[in-house]
């Protein structure tokens, strides 16, 4: 076993000892202006560029408050406090609040919390591609706009300031909000694209990119295209969802974004992978399962979901686990015989149901992050030297822990569709 470990580490050396080099020769690239300064791509078509992500990009901090859309689970567990509580457990009623209901918060953010940083940061650290989930609060005709992962995250006026604060400082970058996950309050019962749409407009004016009167799609434009002739820095938004059906001018749908796929079932967004498991070698797994359905042939754009957020089962578990141990601190004890305590025993009742408690080696996505993600670096780099494959959009969780930043602001690894990029 320890002779293939050894002979596996060898032949990833070996893979990795080139773009090892390569880093070396390009260190000397800031992050924060990495476009800017990668000159000898400027004339080249977008598709052609690396664009670093990061997933839930705005879920670095939250309000102790979930939104009105999140899973029903997670509702269900933090108002457990209206519960009839019986076999004595009123004293751990009368807590709920104070002491239990923050236990299950605080494991929701846990598991909510994608990022470290903030978007600001994220852009000093190269990041150009973010993932922006967008909750409406408020009355329909003026809701205040936040971001949200289950719970309620930053307000989207402080993304904005980020960017604005960001692009005055370093300009000739290109910056891709993806918008998708529009979900909305009760109060405000509805998505309103003019209000979203007036605060784009409002508060990113005119750093925003227009389509102008071409079709041509967003990534078969060149840099040069995007950036002069102020060499400004841009914000492109992308509508995941079709909340505006490609009508307003700055707005991209993803047809608009990504151009022609040429790939039947693919034919309005590119392929992706999606790691939706907790387990790396589950992870690994399914990226090359989902890798290998697509052609050795194809040489259009792709975009993978390295993401870590856990399944539903396994986010009820967890809060629930973490709710169920605070509460055994306040249960009045009561006599038991061979060690059963019925009034444990109902407490386990009431919170866990009858789902097993969660005794994971983990209880947070940075947790999970700190597991995986060199492991998804590694293998990344290795499928590039492989097989050319070639993520246009490469979305994370903690991404400071991977590699994007770096493949996709040193010189990369060459799409067959493109010129070679090697130096």
């Amino acid at each position: 076993m320890k002779t293939k470990a050894f002979a596996f580490a060898a032949v990833l050396a070996a893979v990795l000892a080139p773009m090892l080099a390569q880093a070396a020769q390009s260190s000397t690239v800031p992050p924060a202006q990495w476009m800017s300064n990668r000159t000898e791509r400027h004339d080249l078509a977008l598709r052609c560029w690396k664009f670093p992500g990061t997933h839930d990009s705005g879920a670095y901090s939250f309000r102790e408050e979930y939104e009105d859309q999140a899973d029903a689970g997670v509702k269900e567990v933090l108002n457990m406090g209206s519960y009839n509580w019986s076999l004595g457990l009123q004293t751990v009623r009368s807590v709920f609040e104070k002491a239990i209901r923050p236990a299950g918060i605080e494991a929701i953010k846990k598991l909510a919390k994608t990022q470290d940083q903030t978007i600001y940061q994220q852009l000093q650290g190269g990041v150009r591609a973010f993932d922006l989930r967008i909750y409406l609060k408020g009355p329909m005709g003026n809701p205040t706009l936040y971001i949200h992962h289950s719970l309620v995250g930053p307000l989207l006026s402080d993304i904005f300031r980020d960017i604005r604060t960001f692009a005055a400082q370093h300009p000739g970058e290109i910056i891709i909000l993806a918008l998708s996950h529009f979900h909305y309050s009760k109060q405000t019962g509805g998505v309103s694209a003019p209000a979203i749409g007036a605060q784009l407009t409002r508060e990113l004016g005119s750093l925003l990119y227009y389509k102008g009167n071409s079709d041509k799609a967003f990534l078969d434009r060149t840099y040069n295209e995007v950036v002069l002739p102020n060499r400004s820095t841009k914000v492109v938004i992308l509508d995941e969802d079709d909340l505006f059906k490609g009508g307003e001018r700055y707005v991209w749908s993803k047809r608009q974004f990504w151009g022609a796929v040429n790939l039947p079932g693919y034919e309005v967004s590119p392929p992706l992978s999606f790691a939706d498991t907790s387990d790396v070698n589950t992870m690994l797994t399914k990226l090359r399962g989902e890798l290998s359905k697509v052609p050795r042939t194809y040489d259009g754009p792709l975009k993978i979901w390295m993401t870590l957020t856990p399944q539903k089962d396994e986010t009820d578990r967890i809060v629930r686990t973490a709710m169920f141990y605070e509460a055994k601190k306040y249960a009045p004890m009561s006599g038991g015989i061979g060690g059963y305590n019925p009034v444990t025993d109902e407490l386990r009742s009431q919170i866990m149901g009858n789902r097993p408690e969660w005794n994971g080696p983990w209880t947070s996505v940075e947790e999970l992050s700190r597991k995986v993600n060199n492991s998804f670096g590694s293998y990344l780099n290795v499928i590039n030297v492989k097989s050319a494959r070639w993520f246009t959009i490469e979305w994370t969780d903690f991404y400071e822990r991977t590699p994007v930043v770096q493949r996709a602001s040193e010189v990369g690894l060459g799409h067959k569709s493109c010129p070679s990029q090697r130096k």
